[in-house]
């Protein structure tokens, strides 16, 4: 009786802790969680492909960093800053944050900023179909419930980098690209009940939700830390680096060195002088991207995913019966890209568009490369690639966002020119 009633009370005092916790959250809304907080309430989960945007939402997201803000707010679809269907032909914008557009309010999006687009001489309606954290499967599945409901006319297809493949750096630090996830939840269906029981909790409790982001931190953290001592050991001559490994030997002296003696910079008698830099454009590109000259050729490089592979072939399907144009488009996302797309090189990052490009050139797929406009930036107003993206954040300020959906009108009226619409 003793032990079942300390068993209650340490029940008790644990709940008692949590809704303690979970209220002075609420009154001082730290600005990290709420940030995220508010980005949870702006998504909903679907039975489908699990994550998609709330009808109807109106809300304000402000990066806890103070990197951007702006007003999200969706149509009755569930789609961002989208006005209601108004019978003009629907030109869809698919994919992920970029599209969705993270860093700017909903007019500054590129996708709305194509509405209006001219095309086979009929005024194009903008639709958003982009939900953030979506790979090719997710894709396919929205692509394929917006087909059922309303009439697309085009689709742009935007892949990102995420969808299939992963830095270097990043993969280190145990970030997984969108399309492994889906495989294995489709391996493993109960990973599938396990993410909605999550998502609906921690879409209501502060609490819950600062667990979840606390233990994914811990968990980078923990890779982080690992990938650190690693190169350390590789640095000092103790183990031998892998493929994939960024750090160089130094050598054991050069190592202890390095790591443990500091030596005063040289001093000279001359004051320090302030040099106002002014910037050219294109840009120097800055010391840590190491640019190519050619892009590696598709056979050089693995295939696509079979789970990637399947996906697109679902869509190319789709377009064909409900008679729509797909148009994958691959952007420069990316800020080694653009850097070396000014000076027309090319970034091994940019390896992902290689091999996508390569399957939809094989079954007929007309694609769109947008690296050749990344020279356009220097025609807006501020001259710098730092202007067009946000810096620590990787998504397109409203300057960024103005200069791709120019871009896309470029060539889109160019693909209008050759008779593809």
């Amino acid at each position: 009786m003793n032990r079942a009633r300390t068993l209650l009370l340490a029940l008790g005092l644990i709940l008692c802790s949590a809704l303690m916790a979970e209220f002075t959250l609420r009154i001082i809304r730290p600005d990290s969680l709420q940030y995220y907080y508010d980005l949870k309430r702006l998504h909903a989960y679907h039975p489908d492909y699990l994550v998609a945007l709330a009808p109807n939402e109106d809300r304000i997201i402000k990066h806890h960093l103070g990197l951007w803000e702006g007003r999200f707010t969706t149509n009755s679809l569930g789609y961002r800053g989208s006005k209601e269907l108004d019978g003009r032909p629907v030109l869809a914008c698919l994919g992920d944050s970029l599209v969705m557009g993270f860093g700017v309010s909903d007019e500054g999006t590129f996708c709305a900023r194509l509405d209006g687009t001219i095309l086979a001489g009929k005024s194009n309606q903008a639709m958003n179909l982009g939900v953030d954290a979506f790979g090719s499967v997710g894709f396919q599945k929205r692509l394929t419930e917006a087909a059922n409901k309303i009439k697309l006319s085009t689709v742009l297809l935007f892949i990102s980098p995420n969808d299939f493949t992963m830095p270097p750096e990043l993969a280190q630090r145990g970030v997984r690209s969108d399309d492994v996830i889906d495989q294995e939840r489709r391996d493993h269906p109960e990973l599938l009940r396990f993410f909605r029981i999550q998502f609906e909790l921690t879409r209501i409790s502060y609490l819950l939700h600062a667990s979840k982001l606390s233990s994914e931190q811990l968990i980078l953290e923990s890779h982080i830390k690992r990938a650190s001592i690693r190169n350390s050991m590789i640095q000092a001559g103790l183990i031998s680096p892998r493929e994939g490994d960024s750090a160089r030997p130094l050598g054991f002296r050069k190592y202890l060195t390095s790591q443990f003696y500091s030596f005063p910079a040289h001093k000279t008698c001359e004051p320090e002088q302030q040099v106002n830099q002014v910037i050219s454009c294109p840009e120097p590109v800055p010391a840590y991207i190491r640019c190519q000259e050619r892009l590696p050729l598709a056979s050089e490089l693995p295939p696509l995913p079979d789970i990637t592979q399947e996906s697109y072939l679902k869509m190319i399907e789709l377009s064909k019966e409900k008679k729509f144009n797909l148009v994958p488009v691959f952007l420069p996302a990316q800020v080694e890209e653009i850097y070396c797309g000014m000076y027309d090189k090319s970034h091994d990052l940019h390896d992902y568009a290689v091999r996508a490009q390569a399957f939809f050139k094989q079954h007929g797929i007309r694609y769109l490369e947008m690296s050749n406009h990344v020279k356009d930036i220097c025609g807006l107003e501020k001259k710098a690639v730092r202007d067009q993206v946000i810096p620590g954040d990787g998504h397109f300020t409203d300057s960024g966002n103005l200069w791709i959906a120019n871009a896309l009108k470029a060539e889109l009226k160019k693909m209008e020119a050759s008779g593809a619409f």
